[in-house]
């Protein structure tokens, strides 16, 4: 296990429930972009006992850390790319506060739906 994902998971909500695993994927997408994030956060989940029949939670994971590089432009490599190869091809190319004003009303909205989703969901 990563030891800066060790060191944060301290300071994180429950990493067994929906809120806890969907707060911590999309802030640890933050500091992690979001594929990667998930291959560290996969074995430390199993670690805790969260268990593969526990499918809203697994999903919550998927869920949260695919709009986590909705938050920010660090939060997935692609928007770095992406911002990248705008300038380069003669656009403005977008900065990170830029990129919030955005992203940060999207992804509110997309958690809310998410996460209601899944507290109701029988899967």
């Amino acid at each position: 296990m990563s030891g800066v994902l060790d060191a944060l998971s301290h300071y994180l909500p429950q990493l067994t429930t929906l809120l806890g695993v969907f707060v911590s994927g999309l802030l640890l997408s933050q500091v992690v972009s979001n594929v990667p994030m998930v291959a560290l956060y996969i074995p430390l989940m199993r670690e805790l006992g969260v268990s593969p029949s526990n499918y809203v939670v697994w999903i919550g994971l998927a869920a949260s850390s695919t709009i986590a590089g909705n938050l920010t432009l660090i939060g997935a490599a692609s928007n770095v790319i992406i911002s990248e190869a705008s300038e380069k091809r003669g656009g403005e190319g977008f900065g990170f506060v830029e990129f919030m004003k955005y992203g940060v009303p999207i992804t509110i909205m997309n958690a809310i739906v998410y996460y209601v989703w899944l507290s109701y969901a029988h899967i």
